[in-house]
């Protein structure tokens, strides 16, 4: 099978994957705000975004150094080496971090006792998924990112069930939830390890020497993470000490949304990582289309996915969290403002890590992280959790500025708004027209029909025209 056609057939599959994995995310989010409430549901996503800090900080940039290290490896044993020492840095940066840090620090943001102590058990469960993100790469690098979607849609899976359990066995409570979570964390870990191990057989390893050289290659890309996570995820954690946990609750309803949203280009960008890597070595050409199309795929799901935000928050929240939510409808609305600003500025990103000028996304990161943290300061005493989706919406936004410029000036490299702009700009507004004219009819019928007068004028630009625009050859 030649690398464009298991390219696309895992295409396929991770959209397959990815759609059922954001219905289950749907569902899943469903259930917690029914059984959990404003407030319950408010101390879960405090609980899940202080492990997702600590988790990022314990990535340490690994993730994407053990992609672009094994792409680039000039043998097996080369790459089964990197392999073995990322894998034993990421085991004992989570353990450190994760399990010793975040127990410890938690103490001292004035959250309950029984806060902290679901904390501590939570941080089992991130502990699992650290190891299993760190070997990602190595199923980008195959072009077996399907095996990716079926971790993450197994983890889904048992967390869901943990929770419908948990509701007919007895009451669903946070401890419950925090177990479906760890035992979800370990599922996926052991999957990821024992299918990775198929490519490489990678064991622990402690390579001193080698892991001060990733530490140093990687120490640009922490820091890059360690600002970017300042953006992700402080709003929540300042919304959590400044105001209550119903506010929190409603916040954390939208941009667990977001969230979900935003795996798509996620999964495209990890895809694309690898070939860009080896084209910007071997095929500066290649290099350059494959930016440029990959940039117009992620301008086509942006718009639209902005669009329907806009004209659907308020149906969004109440299908998928329940009617106390409702109030969260405006704060989705400003996060969608900012869904097609983080699908492209991701992108940019990953093309400074294709070029190995990750250190140059520092400026980046920094200047985003002391927007959003001014920005949240000034506007969640005021404005509660609309005042931070204000904050969120308008960093992207900045961020996504920045990038455009870095990669411009370092990358020599200027995606162009061509022909397929105006295409995507016209289905927008063809789109836009639809919700307009449908806003009484039922809103899956308003999706279902607009989203098709979005493909239909995009479309309609003909067959030659998406392939030369959309479609990436992999040699």
């Amino acid at each position: 099978m030649t690398a464009s056609r298991k390219l696309a057939l895992n295409s396929i599959i991770q959209i397959g994957g990815k759609i059922l994995m954001t219905l289950i995310g749907f569902v899943s989010v469903r259930v917690l705000t029914f059984y959990l409430g404003v407030d319950g549901f408010g101390e879960y996503t405090i609980i899940i975004s202080y492990l997702t800090i600590m988790s990022v900080l314990a990535e340490l940039g690994l993730n994407v150094i053990l992609t672009t290290e094994i792409s680039q490896a000039e043998s097996s044993e080369i790459a089964q080496r990197a392999v073995s020492n990322i894998f034993t840095m990421r085991l004992v940066s989570a353990v450190t971090i994760v399990g010793g840090l975040g127990a410890t620090l938690v103490w001292f943001l004035g959250y309950s006792l029984e806060l902290n102590l679901l904390i501590i058990l939570g941080s089992l469960g991130a502990i699992a998924l650290s190891l299993s993100h760190v070997l990602i790469g190595i199923f980008q690098k195959n072009l077996r990112s399907d095996k990716i979607t079926l971790a993450d849609l197994l983890a889904r899976i048992t967390l869901l069930l943990g929770i419908v359990l948990a509701a007919w066995i007895t009451q669903v409570s946070l401890f419950w939830v925090m177990i479906a979570y760890v035992c979800a964390g370990m599922i996926q870990a052991g999957f990821m390890i024992f299918s990775a191990r198929r490519y490489y057989q990678f064991s622990l390893t402690f390579d001193f020497e080698y892991w001060r050289d990733i530490f140093w290659k990687a120490l640009p890309l922490f820091v890059v993470v360690a600002f970017n996570l300042v953006y992700y995820r402080i709003d929540t954690l300042m919304l959590s000490v400044m105001k209550t946990n119903t506010d929190v609750g409603l916040y954390g309803a939208a941009y667990k949304i977001l969230e979900i949203m935003i795996t798509f280009p996620g999964m495209l960008i990890g895809l694309l990582l690898p070939i860009l890597a080896r084209y910007y070595i071997s095929d500066h050409e290649s290099f350059i289309d494959t930016v440029q199309k990959g940039f117009n795929v992620l301008m086509a799901l942006a718009f639209p996915s902005v669009v329907a935000g806009l004209f659907l928050a308020e149906d969004i929240i109440l299908l998928i969290a329940g009617e106390s939510f409702l109030p969260a409808g405006i704060a989705l609305q400003i996060l969608y403002l900012g869904v097609g600003c983080i699908f492209i500025s991701n992108f940019l990103g990953h093309i400074l890590i294709a070029a190995k000028l990750q250190h140059k996304s520092v400026i980046v990161a920094i200047l985003g992280a002391v927007l959003n943290v001014s920005l949240n300061l000034l506007l969640i005493p005021a404005f509660s959790y609309i005042g931070a989706a204000i904050a969120t919406a308008i960093t992207e936004a900045v961020v996504l500025l920045a990038y455009l410029i870095l990669v411009r000036f370092q990358v020599k490299v200027r995606p162009q708004l061509g022909g397929a702009f105006v295409w995507i700009m016209l289905a927008s507004i063809g789109m836009s027209m639809t919700f307009w004219v449908l806003q009484d009819v039922f809103f899956l019928m308003q999706a279902g029909v607009a989203g098709l007068v979005y493909l239909i004028i995009l479309f309609s630009q003909g067959p030659s025209h998406l392939r030369q625009r959309y479609y990436i050859t992999v040699r």
